[in-house]
């Protein structure tokens, strides 16, 4: 039987956990706290300090497995797969030095404009607050403020959404640098639809996840504080309705462009999942950051559609064999909705609470921000709660099916976001796709008349 370390602590962690499971690996898991579902998942399970590389290559040693997963961008980033890979074992995910593409902003933008030009909007990188805030107030555009480092998903603030005006977006620029090491990213705000490609990677080659949309802010309608993602839905297709085919390919090609540019630029070959966060945009695809992981919540949409063995997709990354090999997917939808604390993101609520699972049906539970007392309890940890993830044949089949779960559950507590994945939802996607390619398509038109 194959043996599996997984470094992992929240939702992703669990349905990755799963999967193993599924796929008959034996499995060991590291994760900061006992998270449940991860723990039933495995064989064994060592609570410890997973963004410690020298703890994870200990694991490692003790267990010997065949490879070690590592699931999160915080060990990543700081090293796990190098103290691995030092240890005489198998790493999926990225060295340090090629994470750089997530846990550094000001480095992942300038690898884009290097590598990916057509995909990078206009942007500028600063380490200095006044300069920052000049170059704000001389741009004729709305800015997003992004730090460099790692910021759990909600470093991001866009002006129009959580900026007010260029006067909050110019005070956050320096809040940001006050914060946070490495500069801060000022650059374009994009008007389009966002949609996340994920792949696996084996340095070489890349198979190619379904698309799946995820919706950052904390309540309908999309408004709020950014979270580390409250939901996500994907269509039986592997597409999504306001993704062309031109799109697509024009996606999937700034993901070779990507990792043939860290081979060339680094000399090292980029091994694991690589996540693409795209912004649909009247130009097309423009690329809004990488992640160096499965995202969260998109893994518990991706990994349950999952036909082929997963320990065979892990296999033929670790020996770069995904060229020819093919991965396959339930041709169905999923959603998967965050079931938050109320005060999420801006409070930090722990408490007791219980789930009923025998409501659950054929809908997957996922614990994130979950924690399994010595006593049994459960109690959340302050940040997202669990996930619920629906399939269905239509994506409005497994929307009604989400729903109804969520309301069965009776949860006190805890809130969600109703429309991810709601047709209404959709619609207006769709709706405001067709408007942004016919309203560039009109200037357009209006410059050839201009200039014949």
């Amino acid at each position: 039987m194959p043996r599996a370390v997984l470094v992992a602590a929240i939702g992703r962690g669990h349905a990755l956990a799963k999967k193993f499971h599924q796929s008959g690996v034996e499995l060991h898991s590291l994760m900061p706290f006992h998270n449940p579902g991860i723990a039933a998942c495995s064989t064994s399970f060592q609570i410890g300090n997973i963004n410690d590389p020298a703890a994870v290559a200990a694991f490692a040693e003790k267990i010997d497995p065949d490879y070690v997963f590592v699931a999160g961008d915080d060990p990543i980033a700081a090293g796990a797969a190098d103290a691995v890979i030092e240890k005489g074992f198998d790493a999926i995910a990225p060295l340090k030095s090629v994470a750089r593409l997530e846990s550094d902003k000001v480095f992942a933008r300038q690898f884009m404009q290097e590598y990916v030009p057509d995909g990078t909007p206009v942007f500028q990188t600063f380490t200095d607050a006044d300069e920052a805030q000049q170059y704000i107030d001389s741009v004729p555009f709305d800015v997003v403020v992004k730090p460099s480092g790692l910021t759990g998903g909600k470093g991001v603030k866009v002006q129009g959404v959580q900026l007010k005006d260029k006067a909050e977006a110019k005070a956050y620029a320096a809040e940001s640098l006050r914060t946070y090491a490495g500069g801060v990213v000022v650059e374009e705000k994009l008007d389009g639809e966002e949609f996340s490609l994920h792949a696996f990677v084996d340095g070489e080659h890349f198979a190619t996840m379904p698309l799946v949309q995820d919706h950052k802010t904390a309540f309908d309608g999309d408004t709020g504080p950014m979270t580390g993602g409250m939901g996500t839905f994907t269509e039986p297709d592997g597409r999504l309705p306001f993704v062309s085919e031109s799109d697509y390919q024009t996606a999937l090609s700034i993901v070779q462009r990507t990792i043939d540019g860290v081979k060339e630029k680094t000399g090292l070959k980029y091994k694991g999942i690589l996540y693409a966060q795209f912004m649909l945009t009247a130009k097309g695809p423009m690329l809004i950051e990488y992640n160096v992981r499965f995202g969260d919540p998109e893994a518990m949409n991706l990994l349950p559609l999952l036909k082929t063995n997963f320990h065979d997709v892990c296999s033929a990354i670790v020996d770069e064999e995904l060229e020819g090999f093919k991965v396959e997917f339930e041709p169905r939808a999923s959603i998967c909705k965050y079931v938050v604390p109320t005060g999420y993101p801006e409070r930090k609520e722990q408490f007791a609470f219980s789930i009923d699972e025998s409501k659950l049906g054929d809908v997957d539970l996922y614990y994130s921000g979950v924690e399994k007392k010595p006593d049994g309890t459960l109690w959340t940890t302050g940040s997202r709660g669990f996930g619920l993830v629906s399939t269905d044949v239509a994506l409005q089949g497994a929307y009604d099916k989400a729903e109804s779960v969520i309301a069965g559950l009776g949860l006190k507590g805890f809130r969600y976001r109703k429309d991810i994945g709601s047709e209404e939802s959709i619609r207006r996607k769709v709706e405001r796709m067709q408007r942004i390619r016919l309203g560039n398509a009109a200037v357009r038109k209006e410059q050839v008349a201009q200039n014949p």
